[in-house]
């Protein structure tokens, strides 16, 4: 109980000693939740009006990820709809202001003040553009999920849209939403939901926008969501007739509370943290497969595999690996036999009532010292070998609690001073029969392997011997990236000290020359491709060295303070009268819309008038035709009358 309670107790004590050392804001403050960050000395929240009525003027943040708040800004989608973009950014930012309305009408200062309540229907009208967050049949330019559509900034004060409306959506404790309660909407301490009228959810995860310099993450309204991503609060609040009531901030979080989320952090530490400094990996499938074969490397494969982890290297062939000492690897594997043969051995004999053979046993090994007591040396014995056993495996099957992408060989290095203590002793008690001279030849032999396997390994331990593809193969027992080193060995030194070349030597720095090879080089936040000819690995080293130095300090210079650690980077935002220009813009675009439109519906009437006209006309003109066929006929049978009198005058 003890050995699992003390470790805690320490571990938890370390934790609260590394908090109260650096209270203060850092350059992680974006990476942590909103209530941690304003727990920490140096940040400063303004506090936030509590109600949120129509009209109000709110910031969204997104609980989900610590990617920030709904923004949209001018630049439209370069696919889909090609309307303008909205995003999640992290820096307050006048862009990240939208403005909440009813779905039937659009809120001004002559209407009652009336709060926003849970299943309302609302619109969301960006305050820089006047647009109003809108979702539809596009696909969102980064995700191709068949569930996921786009989610823009779209229409002025002037159009009404469906596509417009969202229903506001309360989360409560248990996750779930009560569709028949009217709860008011809070700042900050309600979650909420934003379901569109195409009944999917307005959600936001780890994906940046793609074809952008400064690109942000990319938000889509999404069928069957999941909560996590879906959640949303309001951070500040704004109404001009709420100025008197009640404002509310985040809560200093407990000691307890910072733990926790901390914790989770550092489960989730690659999610989470993204430093801009660091380099990530092309896009090359072999490349991936080569960091997929390293991700799933176990803490066992550099007990009893042949693992290796590389720390640095160079195009011309000098590295820097850790790896286990392959000698040391041996031994350990014989002493554990040894020791489970022992174990095993001493079971069945207690079992049978059988001792030890007497050469076998404690007994004789230490006749010769005064007071040599058998019972308490192999007492010792036993309990040495079973700490440094437990030790070395409970620290090795530890590992695999630890996060993956974190794991490195070098979390193993307590394990292998453990298996060098289980040596030592196990070597001690083998030995201790016999005379001081076998014991110097034993321990010099351990001695003579250990180095022996440090001699394989010492042209990467420090990195200052130039190795080829051939060297690396030499070696048995570890699994270099024999395919990182040059073919030929390259030598740092002039082969001819009188500068004449025979015709053999140029005949093959020409062939060098042309041939040509390609290596990956770090940069902040990317790996470019190298080319460099054959045959000048030194000087492609230092023109390599010297363009990772020229770019790790201009982007050190550039990524400062907590913008080197968030995936996001700053962009300038506008200032007020940019917005008012743009409201103008928009305004008088929709002024000339709607004058368009009046034009056309006036044209419209005039041309359905002159086509009633006209078809009048037609009409009177077809009546007086047929008035006219109808006397000509009446004459004519008026005719036929008289003819037919005169007939009869005629025969009569």
């Amino acid at each position: 109980m003890t050995t699992a309670i003390l470790p805690t107790f320490i571990y938890f004590m370390l934790f609260q000693f590394h908090l109260d050392l650096i209270p203060n804001s850092g350059d992680h403050d974006l990476a942590v939740s909103p209530p941690l960050r304003y727990s920490l000395e140096g940040n400063e929240f303004s506090p936030s009006q509590q109600d949120i009525a129509y009209g109000s003027s709110i910031a969204l943040r997104h609980l989900g990820t610590n990617g920030g708040y709904l923004h949209s800004h001018l630049k439209r989608y370069e696919s889909g709809s090609t309307q303008q973009e909205v995003s999640i950014y992290p820096y307050e930012d006048m862009n990240n202001i939208w403005v909440i309305h009813k779905a039937s009408e659009r809120w001004n200062a002559t209407q009652p003040l009336e709060y926003v309540k849970n299943n309302d229907r609302v619109v969301l009208e960006h305050y820089s553009t006047l647009r109003k967050l809108h979702s539809h049949d596009h696909k969102p330019p980064s995700s191709n999920k068949k569930e996921q559509f786009e989610v823009s900034a779209y229409g002025d004060p002037t159009i009404a849209d469906p596509n417009d409306f969202w229903w506001v959506q309360i989360l409560r404790d248990d996750d779930e939403n009560d569709g028949e309660d009217e709860t008011p909407i809070k700042a900050i301490d309600t979650r909420i939901r934003l379901l569109h009228s195409r009944l999917c959810h307005l959600l936001s995860h780890n994906v940046r926008m793609p074809n952008e310099e400064k690109p942000q993450q990319e938000v889509v309204c999404m069928h069957a969501a999941s909560k996590g991503l879906s959640t949303w609060s309001i951070e500040h609040a704004y109404h001009e007739e709420l100025e008197e009531e009640e404002t509310v901030s985040y809560e200093k979080m407990t000691r307890i509370e910072i733990m926790k989320e901390l914790h989770q952090h550092m489960l989730n530490y690659q999610s989470v943290i993204y430093d801009q400094l660091a380099p990530s990996p092309p896009a090359d499938p072999k490349y991936h497969l080569q960091l997929l074969k390293a991700r799933k490397i176990k803490p066992m494969n550099w007990f009893f595999g042949t693992a290796a982890y590389r720390l640095w290297d160079q195009v011309s062939g000098r590295s820097v690996y850790i790896a286990m000492n392959p000698a040391a690897k041996i031994m350990t594997f014989i002493s554990l036999g040894i020791v489970v043969m022992y174990v095993a051995l001493d079971m069945v004999l207690r079992k049978r009532q059988v001792k030890w053979p007497r050469p076998l046993s404690f007994e004789l090994a230490g006749q010769k010292w005064t007071g040599y007591d058998p019972v308490a040396t192999r007492e010792l014995y036993c309990q040495s070998i079973t700490f440094f056993c437990t030790a070395s495996l409970i620290q090795a099957l530890a590992l695999y609690l630890m996060p993956s992408f974190n794991l490195k060989l070098t979390d193993s290095l307590p394990s292998a001073y453990f298996s060098a203590g289980l040596i030592a002793v196990v070597l001690d008690a083998v030995t201790l029969r016999m005379g001081k001279k076998a014991q110097s030849y034993a321990c010099l032999l351990v001695l003579l392997l250990s180095f022996y396997g440090f001699s394989q390994l010492y042209p990467v331990s420090y990195g200052n011997y130039f190795w080829s593809k051939n060297d690396c193969k030499s070696v048995k027992g570890i699994n270099f990236d024999c395919n990182r080193y040059p073919v030929q060995q390259v030598i740092n030194n002039k082969n001819n000290d009188s500068g004449v070349k025979d015709e053999g030597q140029e005949e093959a720095e020409e062939d060098k020359e042309r041939r040509i090879s390609t290596v990956y080089v770090d940069m902040p936040g990317k790996a470019e491709l190298y080319r460099y000819h054959i045959g000048h690995e030194i000087q492609a080293d230092h023109h390599i060295s010297a363009i990772q130095y020229a770019s790790f300090s201009k982007a050190y210079q550039e990524a400062t303070g907590v913008e080197r650690y968030h995936r996001i980077q700053s962009t300038p935002g506008p200032s007020e009268s940019e917005v008012a220009e743009w409201q103008n813009e928009i305004f008088s675009q929709a002024k000339k819309r709607a004058k368009q439109k009046q034009k056309k519906i006036k044209a419209e009437k005039k041309r359905k008038e002159k086509e009633a006209q006209a078809q009048k006309g037609e009409e009177e003109i077809d009546n007086k035709m047929e008035e006219k066929e109808a006397e000509e006929q009446a004459q004519k049978e008026e005719q036929e009358v008289v003819d037919n009198k005169m007939e009869e005058k005629e025969q009569e």
